[in-house]
This record gives structure tokens, C-alpha cells and sequence, in this order.
């Protein structure tokens, strides 16, 4: 049976706990990774384009693109 994860973040900024997350759930079926665009606020201070290709570089998978504003709606 093939599994599949997704996971819905900030990510902002990228951390190493982020990548952690990524790397374990992949070896357990496809990750799909949905970010939210919140952004240009003290809590979300990196513009969406930018944290997306941050993180696409540092988990080595695609981020998929979404208007979703939470985890229930990217699904």
C-alpha cells in the first residue's frame, strides 16, 4: 500500500527541523508540501517566492503551489 503525507507549514525561515520532518516522511510514501503565503509580518518576515525556493533547495522536493490560507483547504 503506497502512503501518502502532507505537510502544510510556515516554514519561515527553513530550519533544519523542517528538513528533518521532510526526510523522514519520505521514506514512508510521497510528501506533498504545501507553505503558507503569509508573509511580510513580524511572525512572516521572508516573501513567499523566496521561502519556497529556499525550501524546494534544502528538502530536495517540489513545494506545491496553492491559494489554500490552511492545512484542510491544500487537501
Amino acid at each position: 500500500m503506497k502512503h501518502c503525507f502532507v505537510l502544510y507549514a510556515r516554514c519561515n525561515p527553513p530550519t533544519s527541523a523542517h528538513q528533518k520532518i521532510v526526510k523522514e516522511f519520505s521514506q514512508f510514501g510521497e510528501l506533498q508540501v504545501y507553505l503558507s503565503k503569509k508573509e511580510l509580518d513580524s511572525k512572516n518576515p521572508l516573501p513567499y517566492e523566496w521561502k519556497k525556493d529556499l525550501c524546494e533547495e534544502a528538502f530536495g522536493v517540489s513545494v506545491r503551489d496553492t491559494e489554500a490560507r490552511n492545512p484542510l483547504e491544500a487537501l
